[in-house]
C-alpha cells in the first residue's frame, strides 16, 4: 500500500481496507474519540471514532512517532514471561 493511494481512497473504502486488511495495535482516547491504531502493510492506521454518535468520523495515516509510542506504552508483555 502506498501512501498516495491510501489518501485518495474515500472514509468507506479506508475502513473496508482497514477492517480486511489490518492488524489492531491498541487503542487510545481524547475527549471527543475513541482512536484505534493498525498496522497495513507498512504503515500505521488511526480510526477516529466518534463518541458520542458512536461512529467512525475519519481514518488518517499516522506518522508521529510520538502519538504511536502511546500506544506502544499500554501494551504488557509480562504475559510472554511467565
Amino acid at each position: 500500500m502506498k501512501i498516495a493511494h491510501f489518501n485518495k481512497l474515500t472514509l468507506i473504502q479506508r475502513l473496508k481496507l482497514v477492517k480486511e486488511n489490518g492488524i489492531y495495535i491498541g487503542a487510545r482516547e481524547n475527549i471527543n474519540h475513541f482512536i484505534y491504531l493498525f498496522s497495513l502493510d507498512a504503515l500505521y492506521v488511526e480510526v477516529f471514532m466518534y463518541k458520542q454518535l458512536n461512529q467512525i468520523q475519519w481514518i488518517e495515516l499516522q506518522h508521529n512517532q510520538n502519538i504511536i509510542s502511546e500506544y506502544v506504552q499500554k501494551v504488557n508483555i509480562q504475559n510472554l514471561f511467565d
